[in-house]
């Protein structure tokens, strides 16, 4: 087949037959994939996004790496194509972190590079992969719906306790860390879920009680915890 399928948008190709938008997607779809194969993260993160406790916490410092090993694993289980866990439902994700704002300089870009097809638009939807995005102002999402119906919902400590009630949630990220108010309504959302998944990604700064007790937890292998550094 020519190289000239490059040249095409998903929507284009999409009318080629199947052939040609199998080798459109093999060509343009390489950033989760990449991740996901084998050498595209380092072992402790390879080992964090296939462990299967319910409560994986990444530790490490800026740049190291944290962020994008939870937006793969957000991005891969939201597809359904994620190495250890699959749905027959679509789930409900959320992703919390900090600010709106931070989230958009943090983990925005890693999904983006996840779940859109190189050459696609996060405005020109519906894409490949997701329906639509929901806005919260400019360029900052609040919602992604795939086109699988998985909901992907963005979060911001400064919502308060309260925005975190009311749900009940197939897979969390806890994106740096968060007042202890927030985590038990966190918590408290995976009351009736039968595989709960909670990733937490945080550079310890403040020192939280919930975090440090998760650590010692982990340490002493309880209670489905599990620590990465």
């Amino acid at each position: 087949m020519s190289s000239s399928v490059e040249e095409y948008s998903p929507s284009q190709i999409t009318e080629k037959g199947p052939e040609a938008l199998a080798e459109w997607e093999a060509r343009n779809s390489g950033k989760l994939l990449q991740c996901l194969a084998p050498g595209g993260m380092t072992k402790p993160q390879r080992s964090a996004l296939e462990d299967l406790n319910p409560i994986v916490l990444i530790e490490g410092g800026n740049r190291s790496g944290k962020t994008r090993t939870a937006a793969a694993d957000v991005a891969s289980y939201a597809l359904n194509i994620h190495p250890m866990r699959r749905w027959t439902t679509p789930p409900q994700i959320w992703l919390c972190s900090v600010s709106f704002e931070l989230f958009s300089q943090g983990a925005w870009p890693h999904l983006i590079n996840f779940l859109f097809l190189k050459g696609e638009s996060i405005y020109d939807l519906p894409s490949r992969y997701v329906e639509r995005v929901d806005w919260l102002r400019g360029t900052i999402p609040k919602s992604i719906t795939l086109r699988n119906g998985a909901e992907i919902t963005i979060k911001s400590y400064e919502q308060g306790p309260s925005a975190f009630q009311a749900a009940q949630l197939d897979l969390a990220v806890i994106d740096e860390e968060c007042d202890t108010s927030i985590w038990q309504e966190l918590r408290a959302r995976f009351m009736a879920a039968k595989s709960p998944h909670i990733i937490i990604a945080a550079t310890p700064i403040k020192g939280v009680d919930w975090l440090a007790q998760l650590r010692i937890m982990a340490e002493k292998h309880q209670a489905g915890v599990v620590h990465y550094r």
